[in-house]
């Protein structure tokens, strides 16, 4: 879908502000969001008009019947897909404000007309599940399973009818997918297409960068026109203009959330340090970088942050000093 960004145009966007696109244009729309600023500040303007025109048609007398003829007329111009882009943008190209949410006013009558005229099976509905501030596991209707992290969000279609099974995230989740072959499953976020067919792996994008890490099967990952393979025991960190380089697994830290189990194999200590300040919201630092590759083997299985400090100090023989919520190591018992 990214690769495709660059032909969004307003009729789409005004689609995706009324609620009629299809997931996979949906999809599409945000990924053309995110893939620029003056992108951002062109749906802004337009999702700004939106919003003035609802406030319009809450006073304003609409005429059922020329909303009618203006919802024929769009979709008659999307059969003719050049047409239909000239038409829209010399709509939309005024600066008469006014004149614009009065569009979106009879195009909003028009598709509540339409949907009087059609059953709920003709209508493509999205689902979503967002976790806040407690970690959620789900099954989608196909089999598969996710386990979202907090301050995430996954959307996806209420039913998998086109040719893939496309989700949408925005956060971080770890992916059990049901193997189908011929309905392959996507995972669109940030400015990346990830592709399975059948395989558990896990996204952490809650910003422009991604990181992916695979634990079974075979994960096709794409941005622009560049794609990279990844297998069980990989893992990809994609920045912003940065190329994609994969490298092996040496950790489950990543999975924490997951499985509430912190596992070192060979892990530096500076690294693990890191990953505890996320984890449990500590303050921990180093105090003589002499220390920082000091490697640990070992696993934490849900251990409280003081069982885990103690044990560090004991296998390294360090000194702990604590001065409010701030924990430093320092080396020997005698420093």
């Amino acid at each position: 879908m990214a690769k495709n960004v660059t032909h969004i145009n307003d009729d789409l966007l005004v689609k995706y502000l009324l609620g009629e696109a299809l997931p996979e244009e949906s999809f599409q729309v945000q990924e053309w969001i995110n893939s620029a600023t003056e992108h951002q500040t062109h749906f802004q303007q337009l999702n700004t008009i939106w919003e003035k025109s609802k406030l319009l048609a809450e006073t304003a007398h609409i005429d059922e019947n020329e909303a009618w003829q203006v919802f024929k007329q769009r979709v008659a111009l999307k059969e003719n897909k050049e047409n239909n882009t000239s038409k829209v943008v010399s709509i939309l190209s005024g600066s008469n404000w006014l004149r614009i949410a009065a569009v979106f006013v009879f195009a909003t009558v028009a598709v509540w007309l339409l949907l009087q005229q059609i059953s709920d099976k003709d209508t493509v509905n999205l689902a979503s599940i967002q976790s806040g501030t407690a970690v959620i596991k789900d099954t989608l209707m196909d089999g598969s399973i996710i386990t979202i992290n907090k301050n995430s969000l996954v959307t996806y279609p209420q039913k998998f009818d086109s040719k893939t099974r496309p989700v949408q995230l925005k956060g971080e989740a770890f992916f059990k997918v049901a193997h189908d072959k011929k309905k392959p499953f996507i995972v669109y976020t940030n400015d990346i297409d990830i592709l399975v067919v059948g395989t558990e792996f896990n996204v952490k994008a809650y910003d422009s960068s991604t990181e992916i890490t695979v634990e079974s099967g075979i994960v096709k990952v794409t941005r622009n026109n560049e794609s990279l393979t990844l297998i069980k025991g990989e893992q990809l960190l994609l920045k912003p203009g940065g190329s994609m380089q994969k490298q092996k697994i040496s950790d489950h830290l990543y999975d924490f959330y997951r499985t509430r189990k912190i596992v070192c194999n060979g892990t530096s200590l500076i690294q693990l340090v890191q990953w505890l300040n996320v984890l449990y919201q500590s303050n921990i630092s180093i105090g003589n970088a002499s220390l920082d590759s000091l490697a640990i083997n070992t696993t934490f299985d849900n251990e409280n942050l003081d069982n885990i400090i103690m044990i560090i100090q004991q296998t390294f023989n360090l000194t702990v000093v604590r001065t409010g919520d701030k924990i430093v190591f320092y080396p020997g018992k005698n420093y």
